[in-house]
């Protein structure tokens, strides 16, 4: 708000979406108060950002929308099987998916493959703040070094990744 006088007093932020806002502050200027406030979205796709300001004796109120465009974020998936492993024997693998930026946590599975004809059972899923571990035991089929995959398919908010491990069979 600009004009002779200068605005006091602060602004209120909202959203068509359910994200939020935080880090709110305003700082009178000359002739001005310049508001500002961190928009943490709750998905993806384009909210209406408003900011109101409630006037003041001096100066009436006034409100400005802002459409913005939320995108998915890429997502890093990275695998970890425990080695070396015998013939026989099961180990643990677990692939962790986060985002690349921002502070969505993926949610959904992964699916587990592998360079031989190994098997994967026991899978297990937990979304935790800002990442998605996913669990499941490997019983390889042979000696070698086969390569683990883990592939995230994505979700609403997060785009789809994989990721590899090689582990030593003896």
């Amino acid at each position: 708000v600009a004009g002779s006088t200068s605005p006091t007093g602060t602004v209120s932020w909202t959203t068509t979406d359910s994200g939020s806002f935080s880090s709110e502050s305003c700082a009178p200027g000359t002739g001005e108060l310049v508001c500002s406030a961190t928009f943490t979205p709750s998905g993806v796709g384009t909210p209406t950002l408003t900011a109101t300001y409630a006037g003041d004796t001096n100066i009436t109120g006034s409100n400005d929308d802002q459409l913005v465009q939320v995108n998915t974020v890429a997502s890093r998936t990275t695998v970890s099987c425990d080695s070396p492993v015998t013939i026989g024997s099961d180990r643990s693998c677990t692939a962790t998916v986060a985002p690349v930026a921002g502070s969505t946590s993926p949610t959904g599975t992964v699916s587990w493959t592998t360079t031989d004809s190994g098997s994967f059972s026991s899978e297990s899923c937990a979304s935790g703040t800002g990442s998605l571990s996913c669990s499941a035991t490997f019983t390889p089929s042979g000696v070698g070094a086969p390569t683990v995959t883990a592939t995230y398919a994505g979700d609403s908010n997060t785009i789809a990744s994989d990721g590899t491990d090689d582990v030593q069979v003896d």
